[in-house]
C-alpha cells in the first residue's frame, strides 16, 4: 500500500513538473512575441485610402480591393493594377473580393457589378466566357461548395462558370435558352447535396450538379435560405405563402405567413441560426422554427 502510494506521488510530481515547463515555455514564448504594425496608404504605394476588403493568397500575397483599383502587396511593396482586365470603361471602384484557392482565380466585382477573373498562376485576367462577354453586369455572386460561381440579377437571369481540366465552362440561364422563364432571379443558394435553388418571380427551380433544371413552383418567390445542415430550403413566396422543401426536392410544408407579417416589403437581413430562420423585416423581427414549423417574434430582436 505505502509502496502504491508512493509510485502516484512520483506520478503526480513527473506530470506537475511536466506541467509547470509547459507554462514556462508558454510565458516565455509569449513574453518574446512581438508584434509589429505598419500603416499602409496611398504614400506607400497604396492606390487609395480607401480600402474595401483585403484577401490573403495562398503564396502569401495581399490582395486590396480599392476605390482606384486593385493592389498586390508581398510584405514590402505594392503592385497596383489601377486599369482593370485592359478595359477602359470598366470603374475601378472594387467592391468585393472572393478568392478560388482551389483553381487559383480572383473574383472581383466593381462598383458597376461587373465581375472580373484574375488568374493568379498566369498573372492576367481571363475571359471566363469565351466569347468576350465577361464585362455583362450582375449585382449578386454565389460561389459554390464544389467552386462554381453563380453571377445573377433581375436584368440577365444567371449565369454559372465552371473551371476543370484548365478551361472555363460558362452557362447562362435565361428565357433565351429556355432554361429560366423569367431574367429576374432574386435569390440563389444551395443544399447539402450540391444542388443550386433559384428563387425567381416567375417561380422556384432547382439545378443539379449536371447543370439540369427543374420547375419545382410556380409561385414568385422573393427571398430563400438553406437550413445549417443543408437539408431544408424555404422560400417566401409574394402569395403570402412560406415553402419548404427537402434537399431530395420534395416539398415538406406549405403554409401562410402569419398576418402581423404578411404586409413586409423588404427583409433586410435574415440568417439560419439553431434550427430557426431568423427573418428581419421592415415589420419587424421574425423567426421560423423548422421543427415546429411556426413563426414567432423573438422579443430581444425587436426595436422600440
Amino acid at each position: 500500500m505505502e509502496k502504491a502510494m508512493k509510485n502516484q506521488a512520483h506520478v503526480f510530481k513527473r506530470h506537475l513538473t511536466t506541467l509547470v515547463l509547459l507554462i514556462l515555455i508558454s510565458i516565455t514564448h509569449a513574453s518574446a512575441t512581438q508584434f509589429i504594425s505598419k500603416l499602409m496608404n496611398s504614400d506607400n504605394g497604396l492606390p487609395s485610402n480607401n480600402v474595401n476588403q483585403v484577401l490573403q493568397d495562398d503564396d502569401g500575397f495581399m490582395w486590396m480591393a480599392t476605390r482606384e483599383g486593385l493592389a498586390r502587396y508581398d510584405g514590402y511593396a505594392f503592385v497596383n493594377f489601377t486599369q482593370l482586365a485592359h478595359a477602359p470603361s470598366i470603374d475601378n471602384n472594387i467592391g468585393v473580393l472572393d478568392m478560388d484557392h482551389a483553381n487559383r482565380l480572383l473574383w472581383i466585382r466593381t462598383s458597376t457589378f461587373n465581375n472580373l477573373c484574375y488568374d493568379l498562376h498566369h498573372a492576367r485576367y481571363v475571359d471566363y466566357t469565351g466569347r468576350n462577354d465577361q464585362y455583362r453586369p450582375y449585382q449578386r455572386m454565389y460561389h459554390a461548395k464544389n467552386n462554381d460561381v453563380w453571377l445573377y440579377n433581375d436584368l440577365y437571369g444567371a449565369r454559372r462558370v465552371r473551371y476543370a481540366n484548365n478551361q472555363f465552362n460558362t452557362i447562362d440561364y435565361t428565357p433565351k435558352n429556355r432554361k429560366l422563364t423569367t431574367c429576374k432571379v432574386n435569390r440563389i443558394n444551395e443544399d447539402c447535396t450540391g444542388r443550386i435553388w433559384m428563387a425567381t418571380d416567375k417561380g422556384i427551380y432547382s439545378v443539379d450538379l449536371a447543370g439540369k433544371v427543374t420547375a419545382m413552383s410556380k409561385n414568385a418567390a422573393l427571398y430563400m435560405n438553406v437550413s445549417e445542415d443543408g437539408r431544408q430550403i424555404m422560400f417566401l413566396c409574394l402569395n403570402g405563402q412560406m415553402l419548404v422543401y427537402g434537399s431530395n426536392g420534395k416539398i415538406l410544408t406549405r403554409q401562410q405567413i402569419p398576418a402581423a407579417m404578411r404586409n413586409y416589403k423588404k427583409v433586410n437581413a435574415d440568417f439560419c441560426w439553431k434550427g430557426q430562420w431568423m427573418l428581419f423585416t421592415d415589420k419587424g423581427a421574425f423567426a421560423y422554427s423548422l421543427k415546429m414549423k411556426s413563426f414567432s417574434q423573438p422579443i430581444y430582436c425587436q426595436v422600440d
